[in-house]
């Protein structure tokens, strides 16, 4: 069974080869034999190859300009690149050490105050005091 209309997608990837094969090629057909009455392929061949070069012929010098603002703007590009690049390297460097820190200050062994020691030092004191008081 047949689909009666495109998706969208297709229709958005077919769109450009499509529109301008009919404006450039079937409507001019399709007038010069309602025209004429017979279509003769040679003639058109002959005066799409000639538009075709003036077209051509015009847009050089555009093209020229067009490739040296290319240039331009890549080389532009490029360099931005770069240093965004190196921004972000150091940011990832300053990030990194400070993870570094972190975990170095977790693993490095902390002073605690010594409950167990200050008990013996109590039960010592304690002791002796016991021993001393009796008689």
């Amino acid at each position: 069974m047949s689909r009666k209309s495109l998706s969208r997608t297709t229709a958005e990837a077919i769109g450009p080869l499509v529109v301008p094969l009919v404006t450039k090629v079937a409507i001019p057909i399709a007038i010069e034999s309602l025209r004429r009455g017979k279509f003769d392929s040679d003639r058109f061949y002959k005066e799409a190859r000639e538009s075709l070069a003036d077209g051509y012929k015009k847009s050089r010098p555009q093209l020229e300009d067009l490739k040296d603002e290319l240039s331009d703007r890549g080389t532009d590009l490029y360099d931005d690149l770069r240093k965004k690049g190196a921004e972000f390297l150091e940011d990832l460097a300053d990030r990194g050490s400070k993870v570094a820190d972190d975990w170095m200050e977790r693993t490095r062994p902390r002073r605690r105050f010594g409950w167990g020691k200050l008990l013996l030092v109590l039960g010592i004191a304690g002791v002796g005091i016991a021993l001393l008081t009796r008689e």
